[in-house]
């Protein structure tokens, strides 16, 4: 699941997933009907490709991946952010600004091909 979070922008099919983690295709078939029948994932495929299955995470998956990364995130970077709490807001404010700044070019990189839509697969 997390996987397919991670890279869901890229848009790997499963063979290309199966092939990354190194998993047999067809236990890596099994994973994701397990997954897609628990409302992990859903499957879409190109209206150019029907043959290459793309997985999307849900609205579920993002949930769970959202509450593990929080408690991940509280667990491990704490520290970090009560040194930020002691420092004025100014320098806050520029910290956060160059943040945003350098997050909007790397958002220049996520290409998505919107004249070939993705459909579900029901």
């Amino acid at each position: 699941m997390e996987y397919i979070i991670e890279n869901s922008p890229d848009e790997s099919n499963m063979s290309q997933i199966a092939d990354t983690l190194q998993i047999p295709q067809s236990s890596f078939s099994r994973i994701v009907k397990y997954l897609e029948r628990e409302g992990i994932v859903d499957r879409y495929h190109r209206t150019s490709n029907r043959k290459n299955v793309i997985l999307k995470p849900t609205d579920l998956a993002m949930e769970i991946y959202n509450k593990n990364t929080d408690e991940i995130k509280g667990a491990n970077f704490q520290r970090f952010f009560d040194a930020l709490s002691e420092i004025d807001d100014d320098t806050l404010n520029t910290f956060v600004a160059a943040l945003r700044i350098h997050n909007e070019d790397l958002m220049r990189y996520d290409d998505v091909d919107t004249s070939n839509p993705l459909v579900k697969i029901e």
